[in-house]
């Protein structure tokens, strides 16, 4: 994907999750960092780690399973 993020302090880059139909979350390890200019991120599959708040059955990503991608931000800043 394409993107041009400048992200407030605290927030290290952009979260992209890979999310499977049953809800189980997978995120992009290590996130995209922040730029002012326009870049393209490609993540390999591999990148793509469970995150530690969602459950899986297998503790396995399965692409055929994904029904959403996401992109945003997640944390805390100290403003």
């Amino acid at each position: 994907f394409t993107y041009r993020a400048d992200l407030p302090p605290g927030i290290d880059g952009l979260l992209v999750m890979l999310i499977e139909a049953d809800g189980t979350q997978y995120r992009a390890v290590p996130p995209p960092p922040a730029s002012s200019e326009w870049r393209t991120a490609t993540i390999p599959f591999q990148r793509f780690e469970r995150g530690s708040w969602s459950k899986d059955e297998n503790d396995r990503l399965n692409l055929g399973d994904v029904s959403q991608v996401a992109i945003g931000m997640h944390g805390t800043t100290p403003t």
